[in-house]
């Protein structure tokens, strides 16, 4: 699942995974200035409000994973 987001330099996070503590995986890209970022597995709490995942994104990522 990939999801638009607003932590700059990045804009979106592909979830690729949950842990057992309720954490979420994320491959993140952006790009500013025509320079683009991407950082892999970055682990964000469960209650992440960079994410803002709804519960029916939450229970689309559990069916995915």
């Amino acid at each position: 699942m990939t999801k638009q987001i607003d932590f700059a330099p990045y804009t979106e996070a592909e979830i690729v995974g949950v842990g057992e503590d309720g954490s979420i995986m994320c491959n993140l890209r952006g790009e500013v200035d025509g320079v683009e970022y991407h950082d892999t597995n970055i682990s964000f709490p469960a209650d992440s409000e960079i994410l803002g995942l709804t519960e029916a994104e939450r229970a689309e990522i559990q069916n995915e994973i």
